[in-house]
């Protein structure tokens, strides 16, 4: 099973371009693949388990030259993006926010993720010392930055395969 991105993902499926990537190395691997979950959508399920009340709040995945930018609202993804990454990564999360549904103001949870190998002590940092007022984006409290150990999108796929299983590779 697959964990992929939402980049990766069309209309509920993988992309075309993506998809012949993945059987490709299916193949070379010689792999069966079952299936694939989206990693956002199996961190917050996750959470969910763990908290046992549903996400409110910004999951960001960060990767050395991107974030995908995930808003969560009672559990529930309200959109996704991906987004280049800058010097300033909270330049980067406001770029987000404005690719994603409007809101009146934006939960004060983010929570962090790596995508790959990305140092996500320095990226809390560079979010904790954003003005946000300047790159306006209006959260109802100094957000809140939490950081998801490294192993946690792992846990989060196989969950998610337990719990939810309706994505394949067709």
């Amino acid at each position: 099973v697959f964990g992929l991105t939402v980049s990766w993902i069309e209309d509920g499926t993988i992309s075309s371009k993506k998809l012949t990537l993945l059987k490709k190395l299916s193949d070379e691997l010689e792999l069966s693949p079952a299936g694939f979950v989206v990693i956002p959508e199996a961190i917050v399920h996750l959470i969910k388990s763990k908290e046992g009340s549903p996400l409110h709040g910004l999951l960001i995945g960060v990767s050395d030259i991107t974030i995908e930018l995930s808003l969560v609202q009672n559990g529930k993804i309200l959109g996704s993006t991906e987004v280049s990454r800058s010097v300033s990564l909270g330049a980067d999360v406001s770029e987000g926010l404005t690719k994603l549904p409007l809101a009146s103001q934006y939960p004060s949870r983010i929570i962090l993720y790596s995508l790959k190998a990305a140092d996500l002590d320095d990226a809390r940092q560079n979010i904790l010392e954003t003005d946000w007022q300047e790159v306006k984006v209006n959260f109802l409290h100094t957000p809140k930055v939490e950081v998801l150990s490294e192993d946690y999108a792992l846990a989060a796929v196989s969950l998610g395969v337990n719990a939810t299983f309706p994505n394949t590779l067709s």
